[in-house]
């Protein structure tokens, strides 16, 4: 859940978890463009909320640097890497694992049913 509060200055200040922060960040960089913390913060809770882009004064999209870029894709790799470490001394998997996994079983039964029954129809 974010923290809303003020700073020093008085101001309206939104602090997001790592979980929104993500998601903030892996929207951005498919966009190419900033987003608002408010539309991140919807999209991590799954809500269907469309993005809201942020705007320059005159209207016009602000886009992100290619130092904005690297900086938002080692973050989630960096995000990444901590998950696999820590599934690691759980003794578990990382969940895209676990989806690679079952799409590969899937995969391998449909195969087999295939092979099995042939054009049969069952």
């Amino acid at each position: 859940m974010a923290w809303f509060g003020k700073n020093n200055r008085g101001r309206d200040v939104t602090l997001l978890n790592p979980h929104e922060k993500n998601v903030k960040y892996r929207n951005e960089l498919q966009l190419g463009k900033k987003i608002t913390v408010d539309s991140a913060i919807a999209k991590a809770k799954d809500e269907e909320s469309p993005l809201v882009v942020k705007t320059k004064k005159s209207g016009k999209p602000i886009t992100l640097n290619d130092t904005q870029k690297a900086f938002r894709a080692g973050y989630l790799k960096a995000q990444q890497e901590q998950a696999d470490i820590f599934c690691n001394e759980q003794g578990l998997l990382p969940a895209r694992k676990l989806k690679k996994l079952a799409a590969k079983r899937e995969r391998e039964a449909r195969e087999f049913e295939a092979d099995q029954f042939g054009d049969y129809g069952y």
